[in-house]
């Protein structure tokens, strides 16, 4: 936290804690909170994608977990990318990631914005509105709070069925990264209706 401050930044994103391990989550938050506090700075809790059961699964998840803490220095960072794999829709207790993106906003720090596409073989993250997230939902409720967003393309990852995730030997090839954030971008302007003239 010292040194993300010293480069002038005021949200620092972190996971919050496997279930299993609450009792020292709590028992370090609380120190980090003030810390972050006398930086001027906000934790963002972001939700997880494994599948495993976290003091952050969902959306309500993290505002109960908010509640818990009772620091204003803490808040969430959320990432529908990972909500699709970690609570899928089809499962019990499985939700609609652009949903529970919106659940969770008034609540957020900070968004991510990721796409994934989900086949029989895993989660594979594609360009913005490529993929099975509804990402101009959530695009278009960020456009109306203050909120600051990060697009996320991790097209080197994927994600087996079990939400584990498993990463291609290769790098991905210039080009192929070029022509993803070309289009990603592309969308993000459709679906906000930014154009040169009101850039």
């Amino acid at each position: 936290m010292d040194f993300a401050a010293r480069l002038g930044a005021k949200v620092i994103n972190t996971n919050a804690a496997a279930r299993r391990n609450a009792t020292g989550f709590f028992n370090n938050i609380k120190a980090l909170a003030r810390h972050a506090e006398q930086l001027g700075m906000i934790i963002g809790l972001e939700n997880p994608g494994d599948g495993s059961d976290n003091l952050f699964n969902t959306a309500s998840d993290g505002i109960l977990l908010l509640d818990a803490v009772g620091n204003a220095n803490v808040r969430l960072n959320y990432d529908a990318g990972n909500t699709i794999s970690h609570r899928p829709q089809k499962n019990i207790g499985g939700v609609v990631p652009a949903t529970d993106a919106l659940l969770a906003m008034p609540a957020c720090a900070h968004v991510h914005i990721k796409d994934v596409r989900v086949t029989d073989d895993g989660y594979f993250f594609t360009p913005i509105g490529q993929g099975d997230i509804d990402c101009a939902a959530i695009l278009n409720a960020l456009a109306a709070t203050d909120l600051n967003c990060s697009i996320e393309m991790p097209l080197r990852l994927h994600r087996a069925p079990n939400a584990q995730p498993q990463r291609k030997p290769e790098p991905v090839p210039l080009a192929v990264l070029e022509t993803a954030i070309g289009e990603s971008l592309a969308f993000v302007k459709r679906q906000l209706g930014i154009t040169k003239e009101n850039a």
